[in-house]
């Protein structure tokens, strides 16, 4: 029935819609989510989200738009399919993206950023790289340090740090 559904629509957007537009960048991301949940086919997935990045490249206005239409998607759909290392080099992206120098003092930037580096961190802790987690830890502290005036900080869930500074170094 999804399948059938997913056609249909394809089918309907064929007809009426111009070819780069939001509603070919959502199909695509919604066969993204299909073969992430229902197929569990990472080619597939992987597929879906370069069509909708090419889309999203014509569509999408700003860094910060592409992140959320895009990097993070992808990267919890790589998430899903246990592909951690690949969801973190999506992240990483993302971060980058968030790091350029244009952006350099302006919160929504500053703030995407944290919220990529805690994506990060979960990343991380569940592929089990307690040493990576660290490393996270201390750049959302330092993070933290420079922007708290701006009103940015990224709190880190109480007894999280603990347990992986703990697990690191058993």
């Amino acid at each position: 029935k999804i399948i059938r559904l997913l056609a249909s629509a394809k089918k309907i957007a064929g007809e009426y819609v111009k070819n780069h537009s939001d509603v070919w960048l959502e199909y695509y991301v919604v066969l993204g989510w299909f073969h992430t949940l229902i197929a569990e086919d990472c080619e597939g997935m992987m597929r879906a989200m370069a069509d909708a990045e090419g889309i999203a490249q014509a569509t999408v206005d700003t860094d910060l738009g592409m992140i959320d239409e895009i990097i993070l998607p992808s990267a919890n759909m790589l998430f899903e399919l246990g592909e951690y290392g690949k969801a973190a080099e999506r992240l990483k992206t993302g971060i980058q993206m968030c790091g350029k120098d244009a952006y350099k003092g302006i919160v929504p930037y500053i703030r995407k950023k944290m919220d990529l580096y805690a994506c990060l961190l979960d990343t991380y802790y569940l592929s089990r790289d307690f040493g990576k987690c660290r490393d996270v830890i201390g750049i959302i502290d330092e993070e933290n340090r420079r922007n708290r005036e701006l009103g940015v900080v990224k709190v880190i869930e109480a007894g999280y740090r603990e347990e992986i500074e703990e697990v690191a170094y058993e």
